[in-house]
C-alpha cells in the first residue's frame, strides 16, 4: 500500500449545551505549542472542532445544526514543533491522571494507557507519522489504520487522547469520568462498533449518565445525557466523508 501521510486526519468535535455560543469563523489557527486549528458554529448549540492543522469550513444550513469539514490535517517533515513538551502536556496529563487515579474514574488497570503504546503501533503501520509528533497527531495517525487492524487498548488510549482533555477543560471532571469509565468498560465492544459498517444504536445507563451510542465504521459519535447533553464525536478518514457516524 506505500506509506501513507497523513491526510484529512481525525475530526474529533464537541457538541456541548453549556459552552457559551461562540461566532462562526472559517478557521482560528495557531502555531504554538503545536499547529493546531479550530473553528465553531453559531447556531443553537455550540460546535467545537480542534485537529492538529488544516482548513475548517463552516456550513451552517440552520435549524440548530452545523457542519465542520477539515481539510489537509498535516504537518510536512520540515515543519517542527517549538516545543513538543509543551505542545503535548494536555493530553499526557489526562493520561496521567487516568492512570493514576487522581480522575474518579471506577475502571481499573489503566497503566497501558501511554502515547508510547501508540507509537509503536504507528510504527509498525504504514502510516507515516512526522518528526517529533504530539500525542494528538500520535492517535489521528492511529485512527488513520484501516479498522479492521487496530487492537482495543491503543483504540481506548486514541480516543482519550483526542476527547480526554477537551470534554474535562470544556464540561467537568464527572462527565470526563464517566466518559473513560464507558469508553474502558468494553473496549473490544468499542472496536466492534468502530469496525462495523452501522451497528444498532445503543444506550447505557452509568449512574447519573446515559450513553447513546451510534458509532460506525471509522467513526465514534456519542451522546452523554446528564445535567446538560453533550454530544462527542470522533470522525478518522475511514468514516468516508460522511457528515455524521451514521448518514
Amino acid at each position: 500500500m506505500g506509506r501513507l501521510r497523513i491526510l484529512a486526519l481525525v475530526f474529533p468535535v464537541l457538541f456541548c449545551s453549556s459552552i457559551v455560543s461562540l461566532r462562526a469563523q472559517d478557521e482560528q489557527c495557531r502555531t504554538s505549542p503545536e499547529p493546531q486549528c479550530q473553528c465553531a458554529c453559531r447556531e443553537v448549540r455550540s460546535i467545537a472542532s480542534f485537529a492538529p492543522r488544516g482548513t475548517c469550513r463552516i456550513i451552517e444550513p440552520g435549524g440548530g445544526a452545523c457542519q465542520l469539514r477539515w481539510f489537509d490535517a498535516a504537518r510536512s517533515n520540515e515543519e517542527k514543533v517549538s516545543d513538543p513538551n509543551r505542545a503535548g502536556a494536555p493530553q499526557r496529563q489526562f493520561l496521567d491522571r487516568v492512570r493514576s487515579g487522581n480522575l474518579p474514574i471506577k475502571t481499573s488497570d489503566m497503566a497501558f494507557l501511554r502515547v508510547e503504546l501508540l507509537e509503536d503501533k504507528v510504527k509498525s503501520s504504514d502510516i507515516k507519522l512526522p518528526p517529533g509528533p504530539t500525542p494528538f497527531e500520535t492517535a489521528a495517525a492511529y485512527l488513520a489504520i484501516d479498522p479492521n487492524k487496530l487492537e482495543p487498548e491503543p483504540l481506548l488510549v486514541s480516543l482519550l487522547i483526542l476527547l480526554g482533555p477537551a470534554v474535562s477543560g470544556q464540561t467537568s471532571d464527572a462527565v470526563a469520568a464517566a466518559l473513560v469509565d464507558y469508553l474502558a468498560s468494553n473496549p473490544k465492544m468499542i472496536l466492534a462498533r468502530f469496525q462495523a459498517e452501522k451497528p444498532e444504536v445503543i444506550s447505557y445507563k452509568a449512574g447519573s449518565f446515559e450513553f447513546i451510542d451510534m458509532s460506525a465504521r471509522g467513526c465514534v459519535e456519542l451522546v452523554l445525557r446528564g445535567e446538560k447533553p453533550v454530544t462527542l464525536m470522533v470522525k478518522s478518514p475511514r468514516a468516508a466523508g460522511r457528515t455524521r457516524c451514521r448518514e
